[in-house]
């Protein structure tokens, strides 16, 4: 299980939860990342508040896009722009 902010309602921090959500094995060209740092930028705010459309349909929105971390996972043919990707890299 990982915690993840989702985004209950259209609205102000107050539509803001914590919640506990599996985690799946990395699928084919993915990883998984143990984050150790996670960033919120104007695209979260604006999604959440609803400026940028405020569809039902999308909710709960999970948010953060941005994050670094230690791969502890990788899925076939997973590859970065350096190449491919192995567990322990940053």
């Amino acid at each position: 299980m990982a915690t993840a902010v989702v985004a209950t309602a259209f609205g102000g921090p107050e539509v803001l939860s914590l919640i506990q959500v599996p985690v799946s094995p990395p699928g084919p060209g993915e990883v998984q990342i143990e984050v150790r740092a996670a960033g919120v930028n104007p695209v979260d705010y604006k999604s959440y508040a609803g400026t940028s459309g405020a569809d039902p349909s999308k909710l709960p929105m999970l948010l953060g896009y941005e994050l670094s971390g230690v791969v502890v996972a990788v899925g076939d043919g997973a590859e970065g722009p350096a190449g491919s990707v192995r567990p322990g890299e940053r």
